[in-house]
């Protein structure tokens, strides 16, 4: 892995200040999932009523819940917040908050859970389908976290359901606006791969200034490999519409890598940067990315490229990391950073959200990129 220079980091961070105003003239549109996300801790031993220690690790939990196996067994929760989410709410929530003018469309449903008004008020524009929010249950641990999601009822979200809500023609004009367009969350949404066809071939294909393309497809481990397969048929159907660029973590890239035949990998650079270009090549994309919790890799056309990050061995909220890096990662694509500084700004703009719990404004990343380099 590549450690970037504290000097480097300074710079950058003295150049992007001075192109906040561009920021704020880059229009981004994301879709489409919402969740009411609950965070939980889940309790190890209670000493009073007013204090516990939490088990910490992804490993302990496992350990506990492989121990009780054919028993029976209770462990205490603590719902530490309930909070906005989805991967299109927290992606989005990143960008707007850095000031990119953001239009959302998204399934918020017909009475919106008082949890998104922020996200509301920081939206150029938000068109909400009658679609009820996923309600996720986070199991947050130092090393990682669970997410039990419940999303049956996105079934009903199909090209025909898309064909009736865009027939306004408001998401096609948002996207001829766009600098850059991103759909998450593939794995929760079951006709997701033919939403895809729809929009290439009825919604999209007419766009000519070819947008970045950013798809993160959210843990696909529990769909099918045929879906997979289809998924990733469609997949590169979207370079005929922009320049993709798919973002993966490093179990979802090993996912991958298994369906096409790959060798799976671990955290060793070298082996990931070839995983990446491999994938980047095969599915004939413009880039691909794998990101881990203190590193992010990216393949392009010209070169591959793998960072550390600034890694926080005790986040303070680690659900919606991932998204706020894709919201960084994509700010450098609007920008047009080199793929060095596209990550920078990724594990920056996470890095501050486990530290802070919130999204980053423009002079929040900046800074914390001065305190990293001075780190």
């Amino acid at each position: 892995m590549a450690a970037i220079a504290s000097d480097h980091l300074h710079q950058l961070a003295t150049s992007l200040r001075q192109r906040e105003t561009e920021v704020q003239q880059l229009d981004m549109v994301v879709g489409f999932d919402a969740f009411v996300d609950e965070m939980i801790e889940v309790v190890e031993t209670r000493h009073s009523p007013e204090s516990y220690s939490s088990i910490q690790t992804i490993g302990d939990f496992g350990s506990w819940a492989s121990s009780v196996a054919g028993l029976s067994a209770c462990r205490e929760h603590i719902k530490k917040m309930v909070t906005e989410g989805g991967c299109a709410v927290n992606l989005g929530d990143g960008l707007a908050t850095m000031g990119f003018p953001l239009t959302s469309f998204v399934t918020m449903g017909n009475q919106i859970n008082p949890v998104f008004e922020p996200f509301k008020a920081k939206c150029k524009a938000l068109h909400n389908f009658d679609v009820e929010a996923g309600h996720t249950i986070a199991l947050e641990f130092t090393d990682g976290k669970i997410m039990l999601p419940s999303f049956a009822h996105f079934g009903r979200f199909n090209p025909e359901y898309l064909k009736e809500k865009f027939a306004d023609g408001a998401f096609e004009a948002a996207c001829r606006e766009a600098n850059a367009i991103s759909f998450v969350n593939w794995s929760l949404f079951q006709n997701m791969t033919e939403n895809w066809r729809f929009l290439q071939k009825e919604i999209m294909n007419g766009l000519s200034h070819r947008p970045h393309i950013y798809l993160d497809l959210v843990d696909p481990v529990s769909r099918s490999r045929a879906d997979v397969e289809d998924m990733l048929d469609a997949l590169t159907g979207w370079e005929q519409i922009g320049r993709v660029s798919l973002s993966l973590n490093g179990n979802e890239a090993n996912h991958l890598a298994e369906v096409l035949g790959f060798e799976t990998v671990t955290k060793e650079d070298s082996a990931l940067q070839a995983l990446a270009a491999q994938l980047r090549e095969k599915l004939a994309l413009s880039e691909v990315g794998i990101h881990l919790v203190k590193s992010a890799t990216i393949a392009t056309s010209e070169a591959s490229v793998t960072i550390d990050g600034p890694y926080c061995a005790k986040p303070k909220k680690s659900t919606g990391a991932g998204d706020r890096y894709n919201s960084g990662y994509m700010a450098g694509l609007a920008l047009d950073l080199s793929p060095a500084d596209r990550l920078t700004l990724g594990v920056c703009c996470s890095g501050f959200f486990v530290r802070e719990a919130t999204s980053a404004t423009w002079s929040d990343v900046c800074a914390f990129m001065d305190t990293w380099a001075d780190e």
